[in-house]
């Protein structure tokens, strides 16, 4: 099983972000392997599409769920609708969100929990163009 956890430094000792879409780092982590990888959330600037770009990098890297502060809507609904389930209201150190969610603590103390709706309704196309396009100009026009 594999998790993002929102983070705006990338370790597992920091904090974790209050939202989704401003977050600067997607902490993902393999709770089979405890590998761990920290993707940079190109749409954290604020320049918007920010919650869009950190749900395509979340289905890219095949979570199986999302741990934040807070998740638009907009975000929630695409994440849910391709199987990744949706936990908001998370906080503390990413260390401690990853103990906590593999004890299942996390399930008895967060306000909302929101488990995937069917696979049936899926990011669209042109959606998930724009923002792989965006992501990808980090690359390619360093700052």
């Amino acid at each position: 099983m594999r998790i993002a956890i929102s983070s705006d430094k990338p370790d597992l000792e920091a904090r974790v972000g209050s939202r989704l879409g401003t977050s600067k780092y997607l902490m993902v982590i393999d709770l089979r392997t405890m590998a761990v990888e920290a993707v940079p959330n190109s749409g954290a600037s604020g320049q918007g599409s920010g919650g869009i770009q950190a749900v395509v990098m979340a289905i890219s890297k095949k979570v199986d769920a999302v741990l934040t502060g807070y998740c638009s809507p907009t975000a929630e609904k695409y994440l849910t609708a391709n199987g990744i389930e949706v936990l908001t209201g998370v906080s503390g150190t990413v260390a401690e969100v990853v103990q906590q969610y593999k004890k299942g603590d996390l399930q008895k103390h967060i306000g909302v929990v929101r488990k995937p709706e069917s696979r049936g309704s899926k990011i669209d196309r042109l959606t998930l163009f724009h923002a792989l396009k965006n992501s990808s100009n980090q690359f390619i026009n360093p700052i």
